[in-house]
């Protein structure tokens, strides 16, 4: 089969091959000039442009730059973002090294921030004397929390690693029934301080207190004992008010 390339056909032969136009019909358009044509319009026919007052009457819609307008997640660069200005309440931050130690942070929220403390793990701080009482514990000679569980069975089952010191002077009988309550007693005998071991402050303070009572003779050791007064006042340090009574016979 021979091929034969577009510019080597004559146009007598593109003029003279018949057309078929989208009705079917076969109707020769090629050999007159398209301007001549039948099928076109003639120009005076075409609708003529409207006038431009014509158009000015139509209303439009205003038209505004993109700058101009807000999206509805984003504020307008024209109108300053404002802030309004809260004053933060002071927040006095506790050093690193005593997060490890079970309890501090509570205790620091009470006596403040210890005099003396080993930043070491398994280490121990202290609040002195001169700090309890202007905190209104000027009732205990002082203060220590360790990094340690020890656990206790006495008044109630639980973990202890606060310390406190108060004075009392007991006779060797009294001091005998004391330490017979608990083990988390203890004595130092050249300074007259009961040594209390306890969970946190509060429940230390009302162990003490039983101790402190009955040295005084404010409740016999048979009072201590059959009425549970350990455990009476462990569980009073839960309660402010109660609390407060207990911290007042104290300091008299």
């Amino acid at each position: 089969m021979a091929y034969m390339r577009f510019d080597q056909v004559s146009l007598d032969l593109i003029n003279n091959v018949p057309l078929m136009a989208a009705d079917g019909t076969t109707e020769r358009v090629t050999n007159k000039s398209p301007l001549y044509r039948e099928h076109v319009q003639p120009v005076q026919h075409i609708q003529s442009v409207p006038s431009v007052q014509s158009v000015q009457s139509v209303q439009s819609v205003p038209s505004q730059s993109y700058k101009q307008i807000p999206s509805q997640n984003q504020v307008p660069l024209s109108v300053p973002r404002m802030t309004p200005n809260i004053p933060q309440p002071y927040i006095n931050p506790i050093p690193a090294h005593y997060l490890h130690i079970k309890g501090i942070n509570h205790l620091i929220s009470i006596l403040g921030h210890p005099d003396a403390s080993d930043t070491n793990k398994g280490g121990i701080a202290m609040w002195a004397s001169p700090t309890l009482k202007a905190k209104g514990y000027g009732f205990l000679r002082r203060v220590e929390i360790i990094d340690e569980k020890i656990k206790s069975i006495t008044p109630v089952q639980h973990y202890s690693n606060v310390y406190i010191y108060i004075h009392i002077k007991p006779n060797n009988e009294q001091l005998y029934k004391i330490l017979s309550l608990t083990k988390d007693f203890y004595f130092d005998r050249n300074k007259e301080l009961l040594i209390v071991r306890s969970g946190c402050l509060n429940t230390a303070i009302a162990q003490s207190a039983v101790a402190a009572l009955y040295v005084k003779n404010k409740y016999s050791f048979y009072n201590v004992v059959n009425h549970n007064l350990l455990y009476s006042y462990y569980i009073a340090a839960s309660k402010k008010k109660l609390m407060k009574s207990i911290c007042n016979a104290l300091k008299t």
